[in-house]
């Protein structure tokens, strides 16, 4: 795992694993660690987004003495702007953007171990966390590749506790410059396995009970809302904006592109790629053979703003609309560009192997 603090004492950038605990910002083993070297309450405070078992103690880490370096604890008690770029092996790249409002990081793909390696479906591969002046003090973003999840709109809360893992069931690329970032999603091999939905959930724990949330010019008002891809999708809340725009994805039935609704306490925006009848996509049971043309296209473009350089929301999705937008495919590489010159971000990657 991967991680920064930011401001409001969550634990920042993109995870190679990690539990609903960790994503909703409940105390856990990393923050427990954290809050006996820098003693900060606010590591251990409950959490309105996780209702599940409580991990305030760690015998471990209650036999253990560490040591923090000075620069590091200085950065932890010091939210300072900074961008952060590390690899974790080749071709796998871990970006955040950490300023007092916020906290973007993203992965370029999912790392895993073993030959070939195995998959780890509870990766973050886009998470963001920002500050906010009302309880509990954050909120978050993050966002799930789910197959037979039911149809988006119809929350599916009574197959499982709230608290549950949501795990990831696809396979992602990314690419990110500051707060602006874009996501690709693809299926991974399905075999013989019948599919009934398959869609991106973009899910946000917070706008829901005093932010602002506008699909295009219309209000969302907690009801189930369609849209189209390309419609921007703007929120407001606590210190910051953020701007969605769904790209058009692969289209293997007939349903709306994309669904904005609420899943319990958390803002949901599904990109569907098949909803309807539970059906064998043959082509894809392996993502090879001579009949594949090419994985599936889903994903979206992100920009998070601290509240302070816009002087409304409006201002917000206007600046965002003005941003240059460029998906395209030519053979089997798909290439997104999002923004130009020094705030630009691109992404290009091959649809028949999912490599950047």
């Amino acid at each position: 795992m991967k991680f920064a603090l930011c401001e409001a004492e969550r634990l920042g950038g993109p995870h190679s694993r990690a539990y609903r605990r960790d994503v909703a910002g409940a105390p856990g083993f990393l923050k427990v660690l954290l809050y006996k070297i820098l003693g900060d309450g606010r590591l251990l405070a409950k959490t309105p987004y996780y209702s599940g078992p409580d991990s305030e103690g760690e015998v471990m880490v209650a036999l253990t003495e560490y040591h923090c370096p000075p620069d590091a604890e200085r950065m932890f008690r010091e939210p300072a702007t900074r961008d952060v770029r590390e690899s974790a092996g080749p071709g796998t790249a871990l970006v955040s953007r950490v300023v007092p409002e916020f906290a973007l990081g993203t992965m370029t793909r999912a790392y895993g171990v073993g030959a070939p390696p195995e998959p780890w479906p509870q990766h973050n591969s886009c998470i963001l966390y920002y500050s906010k002046s009302a309880a509990p003090g954050y909120g978050v973003l993050y966002c799930r590749y789910r197959v037979n999840a039911g149809l988006a709109g119809q929350p599916a809360r009574e197959l499982g506790p709230a608290w549950l893992d949501i795990w990831d069931d696809g396979v992602f690329r990314t690419s990110q410059v500051g707060g602006r970032a874009v996501v690709a999603y693809g299926l991974a091999p399905r075999g013989q396995r019948p599919m009934e939905s398959l869609r991106l959930d973009i899910r946000m724990a917070g706008p829901l009970n005093d932010g602002e949330v506008r699909v295009g010019e219309r209000l969302y008002a907690g009801d189930v809302l369609e849209a189209d891809s390309g419609e921007a999708i703007v929120v407001a809340d606590g210190d910051v904006y953020i701007g969605i725009v769904p790209l058009e994805p692969a289209r293997l039935g007939h349903g709306p592109p994309v669904v904005v609704w609420r899943d319990g306490a958390e803002l949901v925006i599904s990109i569907v790629n098949y909803e309807g009848p539970a059906k064998t996509f043959w082509e894809y049971r392996s993502l090879a053979g001579p009949f594949f043309k090419g994985n599936v296209r889903n994903g979206f473009t992100l920009w998070v703003a601290p509240r302070s350089e816009f002087a409304s929301l409006e201002a917000f999705r206007l600046a965002l609309a003005s941003v240059p937008l460029v998906d395209e495919s030519a053979g089997s590489v798909r290439r997104v560009e999002f923004g130009e010159g020094s705030d630009l971000v691109a992404l290009e990657y091959d649809l028949m192997r999912l490599r950047p």
